[in-house]
């Protein structure tokens, strides 16, 4: 039955980590990824190169590389020359634009007069309609400015108090504790 039980293991573990940007974990990946590259692609790759490689993409975040590792493994062809440079690797990581997607096609921002126009014409009980719907909208706007100028604003004291000014409040305050304290004992 022990045998049976899932065990967490060290590899199932480095797989699900993401290690931050600039860090000595990340490098070290790098170094093991290129290195994974190198034997595939048939390019001998040094210590030294495996460093500059690393130190060169260490600014990126792991799953832009892996997306990048993935891509080089995935559309390099034998036709390509030596192994990709850091720049290669970094263009990688940007988003894929699919090939079947137009450039020129713009953003939608919403329809233009003339539309406007034409759909006025077309369907005038809708027009009229949304005419109201517009200016209830702005008298409610104009409402709630009024509502705001008329209520009364809140004179901030611009001096300070005397002491003679804080001792009488606070004899004050004393003398109102003191009857709600009376109070309280009669009660």
């Amino acid at each position: 039955m022990e045998n049976n039980k899932l065990t967490l293991t060290k590899t199932s573990k480095a797989l699900s980590t993401q290690f931050e940007p600039q860090s000595p974990q990340i490098r070290d990946w790098i170094k093991i990824e290129l290195g994974k590259l190198a034997i595939m692609f048939g390019q001998p790759m040094t210590k030294e190169r495996l460093t500059l490689y690393a130190e060169e993409l260490q600014s990126f975040k792991q799953y832009q590389l892996q997306i990048a590792f993935n891509r080089l493994k995935r559309e390099r062809k034998s036709s390509d020359f030596g192994f990709p440079l850091p720049g290669d690797i970094i263009e990688l990581t940007k988003p894929q634009v699919a090939e079947t997607e137009n450039p020129d096609i713009k953003e939608w921002k919403g329809p233009t007069e003339e539309e406007i126009r034409q759909r006025y014409e077309q369907q005038p009980e809708m027009a009229s309609w949304w005419k109201q719907l517009k200016q209830q909208i702005a008298l409610i706007g104009l409402r709630k400015r009024d509502e705001k100028k008329s209520k009364p604003e809140v004179l901030q004291r611009t001096s300070e108090l005397t002491d003679a000014e804080l001792d009488a409040r606070r004899a004050l305050l004393k003398q109102q504790a003191a009857e709600v304290a009376k109070r309280m004992k009669q009660a």
